[in-house]
């Protein structure tokens, strides 16, 4: 999905002032945040002319490869051009429809329930529909599908691990940064390199974070939610991802790396009218 590209922001419009005490940029990085793309490019698809990407105090973007670029539908409003590479960005590429015109995952949990066994602080895939993803005092995943009707929330002090999995969320995703996550997409099959989906009528907030050694690898597709990435330092944690969202802010004080590989990502069927400006 959106080839040459490892973080993606669909937003077609987006506002550069505060509105109702807040800011809806298309793309936003602030702070002392710096986030290191590996593989794949940015795009950004607002086609606001003066701030659909957003630049402000030491944030920085680092593309990492000759190949990759940062790509703009509108305009940028960057403080400190020093800070973003490579710059000149490009800006005036071609505009995508939205909702962007690809077969989104169909997948599901079909009755199968979600179980917890205290004993060995382990979760079994399935349908799990209590307030809150994991279950109090899980630690490891199974391998499987888990649809969760409600949020998926990690504390601080907590962790969560499993490999072959992928998590279905219908509410927010909100992850401390003092938490431990080690999860990982299937390596095969019909959902092969798909790790997080948020479905497109989904808008709510996904807050991707994660303390010393955290790792995520698959996909990361949320086309309707609001992400936000405030860490996952590059020399302790990486994400092995392709990461989608409408919205995407990127705060903190963290290095943040991102190091995309097409095999270890999602596929999908696109429509022919689908235009990416390189």
């Amino acid at each position: 999905m959106f080839p040459g590209y490892a973080l993606v922001s669909l937003a077609p419009r987006s506002e550069c002032e505060v509105i109702s005490g807040s800011r809806r940029p298309a793309f936003w990085v602030h702070s002392e945040a710096t986030i290191n793309l590996e593989g794949g490019g940015l795009f950004v698809n607002s086609n606001n002319p003066n701030c659909a990407f957003i630049s402000f105090g030491s944030g920085s973007v680092r593309v990492r490869d000759d190949s990759s670029r940062i790509t703009v539908v509108g305009g940028a409003d960057i403080q400190k051009p020093q800070l973003i590479t490579p710059y000149p960005i490009h800006t005036g590429a071609p505009y995508i429809p939205y909702p962007p015109p690809y077969i989104m995952p169909r997948v599901g949990c079909g009755s199968k329930i979600a179980e917890y066994d205290e004993l060995i602080a382990t979760m079994t895939s399935g349908n799990w529909g209590e307030d809150i993803f994991p279950a109090e005092g899980a630690r490891f995943l199974e391998s499987g599908i888990y649809c969760i009707d409600g949020d998926f929330v990690l504390e601080a002090g907590q962790s969560l691990q499993g490999s072959n999995v992928v998590l279905v969320v219908e509410g927010d995703i909100k992850i401390n940064g003092n938490a431990f996550v080690d999860i990982s997409a299937p390596t095969g099959g019909q959902f092969q390199g798909l790790l997080i989906y948020m479905p497109i009528e989904n808008n709510g907030i996904l807050v991707l974070n994660g303390g010393a050694g955290s790792s995520y690898r698959g996909t990361i597709l949320a086309p309707g939610a609001d992400v936000r990435i405030n860490g996952l330092d590059a020399l302790e944690g990486t994400y092995h991802s392709q990461i989608i969202g409408y919205f995407i802010e990127v705060d903190g004080t963290d290095n943040i790396y991102i190091k995309y590989k097409d095999e270890q990502n999602y596929d999908t069927l696109t429509m022919p009218e689908v235009v990416l400006g390189q």
